[in-house]
């Protein structure tokens, strides 16, 4: 004989450490805990594969927003060596 779902789902939960950042999924699963242990994890699958991807997304290191422009001729290249031209990039909504 296994352990009930409610048991399942509680000893789970427990070992989800605060650092996960899964508070709001959490709060969100206490309708799946009257479900089945699978719908459960599943539910949570869902959620941990949601936040890594916006994480993904937050920390790419090829996001430029604003960059120096170098384009020209000579006479304005040297010119704006100097002064630097400013490009902030396209118009964000």
């Amino acid at each position: 004989m296994g352990l009930d779902n409610a048991t399942k789902i509680q000893f789970f939960r427990s070992n989800i450490v605060p650092q996960a950042d899964m508070q709001v999924a959490l709060s969100v699963a206490r309708s799946y805990e009257r479900k089945t242990f699978q719908d459960y994890v599943t539910f949570l699958t869902t959620e941990v594969n949601a936040i890594v991807s916006r994480k993904k997304q937050s920390y790419q290191p090829e996001r430029r927003v604003s960059a120096m422009n170098q384009k020209g001729s000579n006479a304005r290249n040297n010119m704006k060596k100097r002064s630097g031209q400013l490009n902030l990039g396209p118009m964000l909504y």
